[in-house]
């Protein structure tokens, strides 16, 4: 018997073509965390000092869908969720897929925290609407966590990790929970 061992060729993409490549997610053809976090930079200092609320968004149950669905399945539902935030999201604000199931939203020059809430209203309006998959439709919710700049912290980092603490704390909550963040969440889930 006559073992071969088959490599693929290397493939070289020039490096930034490969650098945009990772800078969107194929699935939904939004920004990754890195570039999400770098536009978030470039927005808060455009802005600043008017306030940007930041919005992570986290699909309730997603990952038990996926397993038991398939991943086509999960795929469809990323994608069809990422165009209706498309459609909801105001003109030029920034959206990005951050992991499995979790999106960024930011609402630049928003000082008002009461457009945040009706804005997350909105966004669970649209997941009530039945996904169309192969099997047939499905509804979702959400948990979102909401920070805002400067209030919550002045550069993305902070800002991603304070929204981070909030949606943290919307999830343990139970399902379709929205929280703002507030000081006295950092203390409580560190001590967990």
């Amino acid at each position: 018997m006559n073992l071969a061992i088959c490599s693929r060729p290397a493939v070289n993409l020039p490096r930034a073509k490969a650098s945009a490549v990772a800078s969107y997610d194929n699935v939904t053809t939004l920004p990754t965390r890195t570039p999400f976090a770098r536009t978030l930079a470039q927005q808060l200092v455009a802005f600043w000092p008017r306030a940007s609320t930041l919005m992570l968004i986290d699909l309730d149950g997603f990952t038990a869908l996926n397993n038991s669905l398939g991943h086509a399945a999960g795929d469809a539902i990323l994608r069809q969720f990422a165009q209706r935030l498309q459609r909801l999201a105001p003109p030029r604000a920034p959206l990005g897929r951050l992991g499995s199931d979790e999106f960024a939203l930011l609402l630049p020059g928003h000082t008002d925290l009461h457009a945040a809430a009706r804005m997350a209203t909105q966004i669970r309006s649209v997941l009530d609407i039945p996904f169309d998959l192969p099997g047939g439709a499905l509804s979702l919710s959400a948990c979102i966590g909401i920070a805002s700049c400067p209030a919550h912290g002045v550069d993305e980092a902070s800002l991603i990790q304070c929204a981070s603490i909030a949606l943290r704390q919307a999830k343990q909550q139970g399902r379709d929970v929205c929280c703002f963040y507030a000081e006295s969440m950092a203390p409580a889930l560190k001590a967990r």
